[in-house]
């Protein structure tokens, strides 16, 4: 059946939108200070072409172009298509979701109200 997730989509799913999650919530500097755990770099002495990746999308998601540039030409690249990915995953789970079984949206207005209360409570108790 096409509207069901399997297991393994599932699982792709929350580790790459939680993955860019994490990354966007952790300073822009995070992983600049951590032992370099490239296999090819630290046996040849060279920098692979993945080299800096990680590091770079971190600012890049950040907002930092030029730092993101200077760790690797490539993570804007890796950064955009991830970005790209996590945003059509999300459609593609609404989509099955709310769509093909619309009974499953009896509760997302009820909610959506009950969550505005709460912030404007919660604003008033400061």
């Amino acid at each position: 059946m096409r509207g069901v997730l399997t297991g393994v989509e599932i699982v792709v799913r929350v580790g790459l939108i939680g993955g860019l999650l994490i990354l966007w919530a952790l300073p822009a500097s995070y992983f600049d200070r951590g032992p370099i755990v490239c296999y090819w770099q630290r046996t040849l002495g060279v920098p692979c072409p993945g080299c800096g990746l990680t590091r770079g999308t971190q600012h890049f998601l950040h907002g930092d172009w030029q730092v993101a540039l200077e760790w690797n030409p490539l993570s804007p690249v890796v950064g955009t298509c991830l970005v790209l990915l996590a945003t059509a995953s999300l459609m593609d789970t609404a989509w099955r979701f709310f769509y093909q079984d619309p009974s499953q949206t009896r509760w997302l207005l009820p909610t959506l109200f009950e969550y505005i209360g709460f912030l404007r409570r919660k604003g008033r108790d400061k």
